[in-house]
């Protein structure tokens, strides 16, 4: 009787029948010992004749009968129940399966393979199909979407838009669409638009590396980079920033191409401006404002922009009227072409209200903040990052002008109304754990002040980027830290800030002023006793 053909050992003992033996079956054909075979192997009597001459014609010498006897009888049940449970609703395939079965019955085995391969060639043939089939469909739903990406934007649907142009991208790019590319530079153009800059840095990243895998033209590449620059000066890496703006500048220096030429001017000086190098960044502005000014159809939307950062410059050069001034005719241009509610002349309109608000002029700067702010939620959800930025940049001018009673208000509720999704906002709530606890700690609820500002800490030392962020928290805990008594640990928490300020060359950086200020307190001695 056979056994489990796993066990060791040697298998004619296992099957009770020697080499020899089986061989001398196989020349007599005797029925009976057929038979009792055919039993012992589970297989009917048909089958095993048609084993041994399996056997024969493959010359199998004596002493590996038995074990290749076995092996094909096991290997003939597995098949039979592999085609027993091998089911389909294609008559056309059943058809073939029963006609492989009757051929197996009869011993005619090729026949019986050559039948089988036929239908596995049909089935191979029709998923081919059905997959292109999945595929077309998969590309004409990444279509609709971006049509649906398109209107949602007409209707000044922003949030709407972002989330179809993310949804048509991931689409195009599963389904294998040839507008992969295209739909990837939408959604990270679009996300930039709504300030959220890793999505538009992975989605441009991404569609760059597309394009470079279908050798697309250099002018594609570079209108790719400059955007992805854009998004990695926003993310801090303002080396990587600052190179694709130059080599794009070059680009278009060369090809003629004068009206990018001037974007890109314009690019590059947002960086030097971030680097507060002012001079020169406004040396390239000025420059795309005078190509723009040949090149362009007046008013362009693009002199907006260009005129907002030359703004900027001049506030942050003190030159605040000139500035404000700027700023003024920024948001013309804005009305004029693209409406206010557009997120460019919103951003800008934000920014009138920030330069305002730093000039002491709070009762002009209130409406503009308040209406960036009211924007921000509408458009993007007020748990969105961008309402939680803007609420945060508007409360922490009100705090540095100690308008305390203003502030605290719009720091609770951007902490209640903001969730903490992803990492953007997680920054912002941090920002704004940590200006709520400065405010506390400036209005005596110390212990209040540290149950925010320990966590803002903690999460701010995770951080790779944002290093002058990082050491305002530290010093606004560590005076919270002095305040509570715990002196040390407050002032190991400031030389160590101290000393990123001065390795980083960043003393000139708004505020970092408070640091010192802070550090001066804690080496007076320990702090006023409260209450």
């Amino acid at each position: 009787m056979v056994r489990d053909i796993s066990s060791q050992g040697d298998i004619s003992i296992v099957f009770g029948m020697t080499g020899q033996e089986l061989a001398g079956v196989m020349e007599s054909r005797s029925e009976e010992r057929i038979a009792k075979l055919s039993a012992d192997l589970g297989v009917t009597n048909a089958a095993t004749a048609a084993f041994f001459e399996i056997l024969g014609e493959r010359q199998v010498p004596t002493n590996e009968l038995v074990t290749k006897l076995v092996q094909i009888a096991m290997a003939y049940r597995s098949m039979q129940q592999r085609l027993d449970q091998l089911t389909s609703d294609d008559g056309e395939i059943e058809s073939l399966k029963e006609q492989a079965r009757r051929e197996i019955a009869q011993k005619r085995y090729d026949k019986a393979e050559a039948i089988l391969a036929d239908a596995e060639d049909r089935l191979l043939s029709k998923l081919d199909a059905a997959e292109r089939e999945v595929l077309r469909k998969g590309q004409d739903a990444a279509d609709t979407r971006a049509v649906r990406a398109e209107l949602q934007r007409v209707r000044l649907d922003y949030v709407g838009s972002l989330a179809s142009w993310r949804e048509a991208s991931r689409l195009a790019v599963r389904y294998e669409s040839d507008k992969s590319a295209e739909y990837l530079t939408q959604y990270g153009v679009t996300a930039a638009e709504a300030s959220d800059w890793r999505a538009a840095s992975a989605a441009l990243t991404q569609a760059g590396e597309i394009l470079r895998s279908e050798n697309a033209p250099p002018e594609e590449l570079i209108r790719i980079s400059t955007h992805l620059a854009q998004a990695k000066n926003r993310l801090g890496q303002r080396e990587e920033a600052a190179a694709l703006f130059e080599d794009a500048v070059k680009f278009y220096r060369l090809s003629d191409d004068r009206p990018n030429l001037a974007r890109t001017l314009n690019s590059l000086a947002a960086v030097l401006m971030d680097r507060r190098q002012f001079p020169a960044a406004s040396k390239l502005v000025q420059e795309a404002l005078s190509i723009g000014s040949v090149v362009l159809s007046q008013p362009h939307p693009d002199f907006a922009v260009w005129l907002n950062n030359l703004a900027t410059i001049r506030f942050e050069q003190g030159r605040i009227d000139a500035g404000v001034r700027l700023l003024r005719l920024s948001i013309k241009i804005d009305r004029e072409t693209i409406g206010l509610e557009h997120p460019q002349a919103v951003r800008h309109l934000a920014n009138m209200g920030t330069m305002l608000l730093q000039a002491g002029r709070f009762d002009e700067a209130g409406p503009f903040l308040q209406k960036s702010i009211q924007h921000a939620i509408t458009t993007f959800g007020a748990s969105s990052s961008v309402a939680a930025k803007r609420l945060a940049n508007y409360a922490i001018l009100l705090l540095d002008n100690k308008l305390y009673s203003e502030a605290e208000p719009l720091f609770r509720d951007a902490l209640e109304n903001t969730a903490s999704s992803d990492a953007d906002v997680r920054q912002s709530l941090t920002l704004l754990r940590n200006a709520l606890g400065r405010l506390l700690c400036e209005t005596d609820r110390i212990d209040e002040a540290l149950h925010y500002l320990k966590p803002a800490f903690d999460e701010a030392c995770t951080w790779e980027g944002q290093l002058p962020a990082r050491i305002l928290i530290s010093a606004n805990y560590a005076k919270a830290l002095w305040l509570s008594g715990e002196g040390d640990a407050a002032k190991s928490i400031l030389e160590q800030a101290i000393q990123s300020i001065e390795s980083n060359n960043l003393s000139a950086f708004p505020r970092m002023e408070r640091v010192y200020l802070a550090f001066a307190d804690v080496c007076s001695g320990p702090a006023p006793k409260r209450g």
